[in-house]
């Protein structure tokens, strides 16, 4: 692996890294009451030789030497740790008193320290006095001649006794707690790079979305909180990266589908940003002067109503039942923008999706609008969304990067080509932010002289644009409103949508609006250097003309 793998596996993995930190904390702060107190006292001891009995002085540190080696083993005897316990008589025996005794010497000295450990500061400080003491007897006696007139050639004294306090050696906070953090995370990361060994491949970057569908990624939709909370807010912060994503797509959709009005928005998994990409993209299609209809195909779980706040009682299963007029199931959502909603959870979606009712009305909104988006269930988890698909002009995948395996992606991409569906391409929703230096190259085309009229248009059309959602009636309370009957529209309501044999919009080809080529079907560009009350979206009173 290099080390773009395991930044790329760290950031998927960061919860079991994390986790790992939290528990190897948990079992330090644990050990720190688990560990009895441990007290240790010190005691220093020099080591002398007596001038008298050596040949020259230079001699007397080569005597040392050899003696300090002996001594050191001395302090921790068990004849001088009986002896200890003997005079003392501590609740330990003297192979427990050997245990807690160690011995370092001074560098270039002749002092030896005793340091004894004990579960009390007291009984640590006079064990290590005692220690001490009895090894001054024993050097003495070890080094009296046989002439007891004569000087032994080595003593032992006390150079510096214990004192207290003792100091405390066991448990040390801090230290259980670095090691067991340290440890938690070493265990994490090793976790997460197993974990990551071990399962399947996932999509994770543009170059493997391109790869597997063999389809142009579209756009990258950056990861916002506020999208969580206010789907459709996108708007409401014109200049930001998000926003400007939106209209990449909307662009670059143009581009690869010209002559297609109807678009599958679709995904292999939930949870990927489907919906909300349909609706932000239908926003910024609208914003360009284009007419556009989303439809709710997801006839198990729908949410486009909630997310617009439009009447959901009435929608698409109604007009595939033949019980509702296409035209009175349409909503305005604004000026460009419709909606149809889903209607009634029906007892067989896939097939009211499939029947001949659903590929009449595709046909009918083909000719109506410049484009129809078409949200649908997730494509693994059900057939619905295939079933659209093979009646749609083209499927665009909304991604999530590190949500999907590449094994489920190459599902989906032979299961649309079964049904010859057309992949027009891919987004990649909840991508990492990007810096400002990445943003600025993405888009270079913000404030350039020729974009100039585009940005003047857009800005004008944003200042009226989706000012708030919440603005919009409840379906609550549209519901008290007086319903149309029969093929009548009410105030606010859609305008009746052309039969097939109506007469087609954009008999004169294909236009071009804001540089990009629009669909056969679309209306005759307005002036680029116009804005007038048509081009905004909602009414200067920030409403929807209900």
């Amino acid at each position: 692996m290099t080390f773009r793998d395991y930044v790329t596996t760290l950031r998927e993995q960061w919860l079991w890294v994390i986790a790992g930190l939290l528990l190897g904390i948990a079992i330090g702060v644990g050990a720190v009451f688990l560990v009895s107190p441990q007290y240790a006292a010190s005691a220093t001891v020099i080591v002398a030789a007596q001038q008298a009995d050596v040949a020259t002085a230079s001699d007397l540190p080569e005597v040392s030497a050899q003696r300090l080696a002996v001594y050191s083993e001395l302090l921790r005897s068990r004849r001088l740790s009986q002896d200890v316990v003997s005079d003392l008589r501590p609740a330990i025996t003297a192979d427990q008193l050997m245990q807690q005794i160690s011995v370092s010497a001074v560098p270039d000295s002749t002092l030896l320290t005793a340091i004894v450990t004990s579960g009390s500061p007291d009984e640590a400080i006079r064990l290590a006095n005692g220690v001490a003491s009895e090894f001054t007897k024993d050097v003495a006696a070890i080094e009296q001649p046989p002439d007891p007139t004569r000087r032994p050639s080595v003593v032992a004294q006390v150079f510096e006794p214990a004192q207290p306090p003792a100091h405390l050696v066991a448990p040390r906070p801090v230290l259980y707690v670095a090691i067991g953090a340290l440890l938690g995370i070493l265990i994490g990361l090793a976790v997460a790079l197993v974990r990551h060994a071990l399962r399947p491949p996932r999509i994770t970057s543009r170059g493997e979305l391109e790869e597997v569908l063999g389809v142009p990624v579209l756009a990258m939709i950056g990861r916002d909180r506020k999208l969580s909370a206010r789907p459709l807010a996108t708007y409401r912060w014109r200049d930001t990266p998000l926003a400007e994503a939106f209209r990449q797509l909307r662009t670059n959709l143009q581009f690869v589908d010209r002559d297609h009005a109807t678009i599958l928005v679709a995904s292999a998994r939930a949870d990927e940003g489907r919906t909300t990409t349909l609706c932000n993209l239908a926003l910024a299609i609208a914003e360009a002067g284009m007419k556009v209809l989303i439809v709710d195909a997801d006839l198990r779980n729908p949410t486009i109503a909630a997310y617009l706040k439009v009447d959901a009682r009435i929608g698409l299963v109604d007009v595939l039942a033949n019980q509702v007029p296409l035209e009175r199931a349409v909503q305005a959502v604004g000026i460009g923008l419709d909606v149809l909603p889903s209607g009634p959870l029906p007892l067989n979606p896939s097939e009211l999706l499939g029947s001949s009712q659903m590929a009449a009305v595709l046909r009918t909104l083909r000719s109506t609008y410049d484009f129809v988006l078409i949200d649908t269930p997730p494509l693994l988890e059900v057939t619905d969304a295939a079933v659209v698909a093979a009646r749609a002009d083209g499927v665009l995948i909304v991604v999530k990067p590190g949500r999907v395996l590449v094994e489920d992606l190459q599902i989906v991409r032979t299961g649309l080509e079964t049904v010859s569906a057309r992949i027009v391409g891919s987004v990649m929703t909840m991508t990492p932010k990007r810096t400002r230096r990445t943003r600025h190259r993405a888009t270079p085309w913000i404030g350039s002289a020729q974009a100039a009229p585009t940005a003047v248009l857009e800005k004008a059309t944003h200042d009226h644009y989706v000012a708030d959602t919440d603005a919009l009636p409840s379906p609550e309370a549209r519901a008290t409103s007086p319903q149309p009957t029969g093929a009548d529209t009410h105030e606010g309501s859609a305008k009746p949508l052309p039969s097939d044999g109506d007469e087609q919009r954009g008999a004169s080809g294909p236009q071009s609006h804001d540089g990009v080529d629009k669909p056969k079907s679309s209306p005759s560009p307005r002036p680029r250097n116009t804005v007038d009350a048509d081009s905004r979206v909602f009414d200067g009173g920030g409403r929807p003309p209900w």
